[in-house]
């Protein structure tokens, strides 16, 4: 520090009387922060640090009274909070914190979940805020973006608001930033509307009919996409991403690793006789390509073609909906609760029934799944229900 610089603790009212002088002078305040005092009358706020190869390091942040004391010294003990062992200040934008929250997230939640998460990112945040730096930006920033996808969207844009909250929160405990401009602001949008269930099929008659004209249909793309994920229950992103590693024709299972799955556990789905049909005509149309069972053109087959398709072989059902219409049945026609929820890859809410729990049922779940496939078979031939089996 220059010689004439004094060692005092700053005041608004020392700072008032502080005079120019014929050269630049420097006032300390402390803990790296000084006042620069210009010959013309200007004063600006400056920290000074030494960087680890023994250089001083200057940053400016502002302008007296601009910037006042108290903003000064909140900003000097973000700066220091932030900065590496180089001396410099590291400071990320909006798009590096949200990524570097992503990247910590995808450690324990599901491939597709993160995948999701990324997209709203990209689509609803980046363009407005992520060259942004994540410390500059301001509640009604926030508001900004939120504001129109809640007049259209109104659950999104809490979850969005949501999300920004915990990857603030992240940020402040790595070091990352240091306030939460996001907190409570999910609480201010519009409420969500009530909840409603995915579109799908009870009547026995309506069934029938779809199952009649996908069967109608050559077993290959979408089409044989949307007959497999009937045929095993699973979410439609799982079913999408199937991979051939996965499935053991020989056992007759597909083992969905932990990390595409929502609830992130391994799920074992066994193959019903016309799951495996599925798989052997897809295989001759789709040689392995890619590793994925139903490929698309860059990857895996896209959810607006499943939905497409499924718009084709019936009114008022989503690919969501496929996994309710056998629940629908599977719960009318008795059959066990517990074979039919983990079926469905379904957490018991009872967490110590669940902790507990270490049977997967899976020959019951095998013969409940055939029984299914026989039903739909036997709805489309119009030929009576098959037993329930004796388990």
């Amino acid at each position: 520090m220059p010689k004439d610089s004094q060692n005092i603790r700053l005041t608004d009212k020392s700072i008032k009387s502080l005079k120019p002088r014929e050269k630049i002078y420097t006032v300390a305040d402390g803990d790296c922060l000084y006042l620069v005092v210009h010959p013309t009358g200007l004063k600006v706020w400056q920290i000074r640090t030494r960087r680890g190869d023994g250089r001083n390091h200057k940053k400016v942040l502002g302008k007296y009274p601009a910037l006042t004391l108290a903003q000064a010294r909140e900003r000097r003990d973000w700066e220091l909070l932030n900065m590496d062992q180089s001396g410099t200040m590291e400071r990320m934008t909006y798009q590096d914190l949200s990524e570097f929250y992503l990247d910590h997230i995808s450690l324990d939640r599901s491939e597709p979940y993160v995948l999701k998460l990324r997209h709203r990112q990209e689509n609803y945040m980046y363009p407005k805020l992520g060259l942004r730096l994540a410390d500059t930006i301001t509640p009604p920033d926030l508001m900004d973006c939120y504001t129109p996808i809640a007049k259209k969207y109104r659950s999104l844009a809490r979850r969005i608001a949501s999300f920004n909250a915990r990857m603030y929160a992240y940020g402040i405990v790595m070091r990352k930033v240091r306030t939460n401009p996001a907190l409570m602001i999910a609480e201010n949008l519009p409420e969500p509307l009530p909840k409603q269930h995915y579109a799908t099929l009870t009547e026995e008659q309506d069934i029938a009919a779809f199952w009649r004209n996908i069967s109608n249909k050559p077993m290959v793309g979408a089409d044989a996409l949307i007959r497999f994920q009937t045929l095993t229950l699973v979410r439609p992103s799982e079913a999408r991403r199937a991979k051939w590693s996965e499935i053991n024709l020989a056992k007759k299972i597909w083992i969905v690793p932990l990390m595409r799955m929502k609830k992130r556990r391994e799920h074992t789905v066994p193959l019903s006789r016309q799951a495996l049909e599925v798989l052997e005509a897809v295989a001759k149309y789709y040689p392995a390509r890619k590793g994925l069972v139903f490929p698309g053109r860059r990857r895996f087959l896209s959810a607006q073609t499943l939905l497409s398709h499924l718009e084709a072989c019936t009114d008022g059902l989503v690919a969501h909906g496929l996994r309710a219409m056998a629940s629908t049945t599977l719960y009318r026609v008795k059959f066990v609760g517990t074979w039919i929820e983990l079926q469905l890859s379904h957490i018991d809410p009872d967490q110590t029934r669940d902790s507990y729990r270490h049977y997967d049922y899976l020959p019951e779940r095998r013969a409940m799944l055939q029984w299914y496939a026989d039903y739909l078979d036997a709805l489309r031939d119009g030929a009576p229900m098959p037993p329930k089996p004796d388990i």
